[in-house]
């Protein structure tokens, strides 16, 4: 998920566990890395984004406020798992492990 929001970071303090993606294993490495090139092939869009929002709030949102007459997305599974970002993309990012 992190590799949606712009500054694409985590916090850490120096007695956790390192959180590099080289020290998480191939898995993650790998996973990180497919996330890394579709960040960049968005970036150019992130931008354009950010210039049409010019302080009219932020550009990630409830997914129901671009579509507001479904009612299924008012149920917690979506309001807690799903978010827009502009109105052109959802993001569903995998939070539980399997």
């Amino acid at each position: 998920m992190g590799s949606l929001y712009p500054f694409f970071r985590n916090h850490n303090n120096d007695r956790a566990k390192d959180q590099e993606f080289y020290s998480l294993g191939d898995d993650v490495l790998l996973a990180a890395r497919r996330n890394v090139k579709l960040r960049y092939s968005i970036l150019r869009w992130y931008y354009s984004l950010f210039v049409r929002s010019n302080h009219t709030g932020t550009i990630f949102r409830p997914v129901f406020f671009e579509f507001n007459n479904d009612d299924n997305l008012l149920k917690d599974d979506v309001l807690d798992t799903q978010f827009m970002i502009g109105d052109e993309l959802m993001a569903t990012p995998i939070l539980v492990e399997g």
